[in-house]
């Protein structure tokens, strides 16, 4: 996975409970920049001194967490909790388990990216600028996820000419088709373009927009 592993740059140290002199502390550490996001797997890093890792055991009250290769990962598409509990315990020669700590964690919704006509998101539109437009572009996040990708699925485009006649086209992936173009080599001064019904693929499924993006053509 190509995430940010600093393992114990970012580390929260689970204090939920009063810990006994000489018991080890348990180190949560999130390798996804110490933020757990919705709807995406979480890589989280767990560590408890003097215990090898297959003694651990870790339990969340919100979500689910796996192991693989003794890499935790964590992942919630829980609509209405924002927050998860962590559980370490440690597994005792006895077979019995012993809680070592405990934490709160916040979980966030990944934000929406910006969804940009071209690199045009609305406004006084110059001709020669419209002819360049060649497809719906979903901007990049603010924060850097490198596993959260999101695509067009589709969206339509309306073209009213200023006599007040108007053509609808419906597009099914990003690029416009060549009708599109079409329509958009005809423009004339004043006319109006409107991209809507905006629907993308994202982490949590297909997504309906709300966004409209607005033209007013100057040539």
């Amino acid at each position: 996975m190509k995430y940010f592993i600093l393992l114990f740059f970012f580390v929260l140290q689970l204090v939920g409970f009063t810990q006994p002199k000489n018991q080890p502390l348990a180190v949560v550490a999130n390798t996804k920049m110490n933020v757990i996001y919705k709807y995406i797997p979480n890589p989280i890093a767990i560590a408890v001194p003097g215990y090898f890792a297959r003694d651990l055991v870790v339990k969340v009250d919100v979500g689910t967490i796996d192991i693989l290769n003794y890499d935790y990962i964590y992942y919630s598409n829980n609509k209405e909790k924002n927050e998860v509990t962590f559980s370490v315990l440690v597994k005792l020669k006895n077979k019995k388990l012993k809680l070592i700590s405990s934490s709160r964690f916040s979980i966030r919704e990944i934000a929406k990216p910006n969804i940009t006509f071209g690199k045009y998101s609305g406004g006084i539109l110059n001709y020669e600028k419209l002819q360049t437009i060649n497809a719906l572009v979903i901007g990049p996040l603010e924060i850097h996820l490198c596993d959260v990708s999101f695509r067009t699925k589709e969206f339509k485009v309306k073209h009213i000419k200023t006599n007040g006649d108007s053509s609808i086209f419906q597009c099914n992936e990003m690029i416009l088709t060549k009708e599109i173009k079409d329509s958009f080599k005809k423009a004339e001064d004043g006319d109006t373009i409107i991209v809507y019904d905006i629907t993308i693929y994202g982490p949590s499924g297909i997504e309906k927009r709300k966004d409209e993006l607005l033209f007013v053509i100057q040539k």
